[in-house]
This record gives structure tokens, C-alpha cells and sequence, in this order.
């Protein structure tokens, strides 16, 4: 399995040769690297959201998106805002296995090419996020407000939150992710396809622990677990129900997640509770992002 990772990554490296619509700029203070395909829907919304918040820079590897991604993003390659780079696809039709496959052969090795050979001396920070997550500063109005708190870390390991991704023709009236305030579980998911979510000096990086993907830094590195607020991450996963939410008003009740423990959270999503959560901190971006989306 070694083998093949490292395979795969030098591999990678050689197939990007040239793809890339490198972006040349003073250093940055925080960036975000993201491998998509076939997501140019959301594109806008998630750039836009997180240039409010303080990113300055995106490293996104496009992995075979068949979609208008390059017109949705030109205006961002030509502020220099998004360094954008086509990356190969290595997982092919394996089955059960393509999961891990993907992680392996394009999802991680992108995540190398951008800390080892893009972002490393170009910016203070960097976060791996995929295109439905969302940093969300819970006290601060942007990311770099939490970021000169702890600046004395190398790496700053992040809750997270899930919440329903608004379902099509849900509501006329919401237009954005972030404005979703309906909690879900979270994903069960394959140690071999999860990366530890941390806001991490790349410049102290060394490469990951795996599975699960833990970053590993140089000795002497000093991080810590923001479990309780700051900034966390918001993922907005597809709806898996399919019966309207009016159905079930009489067992919708409304919780504030910052007082409620995950345990707490999916114990009453198994009693078939929908729960919004009032105390939904990414939606009070709302509407100065719909602006900057106009």
C-alpha cells in the first residue's frame, strides 16, 4: 500500500506538469486547498463565503470535471485569487475499493503538491477543506481574528457540525448553504477516506499519519484542539430523507448546537427528531454574501 501511495504521488506530479494556472502574489496569510470535480454549482458561494471571512488564496485541484468550473472561476484567476491546477483521476472502477483508491491516488497526493510545492512559501496558513465544509468563526468575524489569539500554534485542530444541505425547491426564500440551520449526523466514513480538519503552518509540516490522515509536523511543533469554539467546520451533506419536513412539525424542535454534546445531538436524530439549530453561527453571513454574490 506504501508503494502504491508514493506511486501515485510522484505520479501526480509528473501528469500536473504544466496544467496549472499558477498564481504569482505576496504571502498570504491564510489559503485553502480543495480537490473537486463536477462542483461548479457551489463554487461561487464557497469562494465568496470564505474571502469574507479572511482567505486570501485557493489552491483548488480540478480532478476530470466534465462542468463549466473554468468560466465559473476565470474572475478568480484573474484577480490571482484561485490557483487553479488539473489533477489526475487514479480511481478508475475498483468497487468496493475506489473509495480508498481516490483518497490515496488523488485526493491526498493533491493535498501534498499543494502544502510541499505551492502553498509552502506563499502562505502563513493553510486548511485542506472539501467544497461542502465551511470554516465558521464562532466569536470573531473572520478567521484571522483566531488566528493572531493562537498564533504562537503550528496547527489548530477544528470541531465540526453537520448540517442537511437545503434540498431542491425546499424553500423559495433560501438560496445558500450556509443558510441551512437543520442538524444531521455525521457521515460514517472509512478511516482510509478521512483527513483530520486543522488550520496548519505549512511551513512545519512533514506529511501524514494514515489512516486516519493526521498531518505530522516537525518536532518541536506545538497545535491545539479547538473542541469548544473559535472557528469549527460546518459540512453540508445531500439529504438522505425524502419526506417533506412538514410531516413531521410536531417532533421539530429547536436547539442551540453549541450547548449540546454530539452525543446528545444524534441521540435525539434517532428518535426521529429534526432539530434547527438556532444558534447556527454561519448564518449571520447571509446577507452580506448574498451581495457579494450579486
Amino acid at each position: 500500500m506504501r508503494l502504491f501511495y508514493w506511486f501515485c504521488f510522484v505520479s501526480s506530479v509528473v501528469f500536473s506538469s504544466g496544467y496549472a494556472d499558477e498564481a504569482e502574489s505576496d504571502l498570504s496569510n491564510l489559503s485553502v486547498c480543495a480537490v473537486f470535480k463536477n462542483e461548479s454549482k457551489d463554487l461561487v458561494e464557497w469562494i465568496e463565503y470564505h474571502k469574507m471571512i479572511g482567505v486570501d488564496h485557493f489552491y483548488l485541484y480540478n480532478v476530470n470535471s466534465s462542468d463549466n468550473y473554468r468560466s465559473v472561476l476565470r474572475r478568480y484567476l484573474r484577480e490571482g485569487t484561485v490557483t487553479l491546477v488539473n489533477w489526475p483521476d487514479f480511481s478508475g472502477d475498483k468497487g468496493p475499493e475506489k473509495e480508498q483508491i481516490w483518497m490515496l491516488g488523488s485526493k491526498l497526493t493533491a493535498y501534498e503538491n499543494a502544502i510541499q510545492f505551492r502553498a509552502k512559501d506563499r502562505t502563513q496558513w493553510l486548511v485542506l477543506l472539501d467544497v461542502n465544509e465551511y470554516l465558521v468563526p464562532d466569536y470573531e468575524e473572520g478567521v484571522l481574528d483566531c488566528l493572531s489569539t493562537y498564533h504562537f500554534f503550528d496547527s489548530l485542530k477544528l470541531a465540526s457540525c453537520v448540517y442537511d444541505a437545503p434540498a431542491v425547491n425546499e424553500s423559495p426564500f433560501k438560496r445558500l448553504k450556509i443558510e441551512s440551520k437543520r442538524l444531521a449526523r455525521n457521515p460514517v466514513s472509512s478511516p482510509f477516506v478521512k483527513v483530520t480538519k486543522e488550520i496548519f503552518r505549512p511551513s512545519e509540516y512533514l506529511g501524514f499519519s494514515w489512516p486516519p490522515y493526521n498531518l505530522r509536523f516537525r518536532e518541536g511543533s506545538q497545535f491545539l484542539s479547538l473542541d469548544t469554539g473559535f472557528v469549527k467546520v460546518n459540512t453540508y451533506v445531500k439529504r438522505n430523507v425524502g419526506s417533506p419536513i412538514s410531516d413531521k412539525l410536531a417532533r421539530r424542535i429547536n436547539v442551540n448546537r453549541s450547548g449540546f454534546q454530539p452525543e446528545q445531538v444524534d441521540a435525539l436524530l434517532d428518535e426521529d427528531y429534526i432539530l434547527e439549530d438556532e444558534g447556527c453561527s454561519a448564518c449571520r453571513y447571509v446577507p452580506k454574501l448574498l451581495q457579494r454574490m450579486q
